[in-house]
């Protein structure tokens, strides 16, 4: 089960494991919807086997304590660490380190979407405003 885990977290960018019941899951989830990163949700607790799954989450990372989340393979913790980055917008910047696409802004912000630094940029017309001033 353990290696089953460990698959998991390695093959998502975004991984919440969590009971899907409860409210810090939940609202670790509403936190990444905000982000627009596209995140999945692993449901230890309603499995056929939910013991056997917290157990080896504990063997794993050294606790069961639910959420915990991951960016990009690696344990960035549970519900308030998430929302302590969330506020101080390093959850963003962590998020674009990795190169994970997102369409949230920072506070004050005017554009819809914030470009990741180094993040390629395409756009056919670049330049063009399509005759808007003719």
């Amino acid at each position: 089960m353990a290696d089953t885990i460990n698959e998991l977290v390695s093959n998502q960018s975004v991984l919440v494991i969590g009971n899907s019941n409860e409210l810090e899951t939940q609202l670790s989830v509403d936190i990444l919807k905000g982000t627009g990163a596209q995140y999945y949700l692993h449901d230890a607790v309603n499995e056929a086997n939910p013991g056997e799954v917290l157990q080896a989450v504990e063997e794993c990372f050294g606790t069961n304590k639910l959420p915990l989340i991951f960016i990009a393979g690696e344990l960035l913790g549970g519900y308030f660490e998430l929302k302590e980055q969330d506020k101080n917008d390093e959850l963003i910047t962590k998020l674009c380190s990795f190169g994970i696409p997102n369409n949230a802004m920072p506070e004050g912000d005017d554009y819809p979407i914030q470009i990741c630094p180094g993040a390629p940029y395409e756009n056919e017309d670049d330049g063009d405003i399509g005759g808007l001033f003719d």
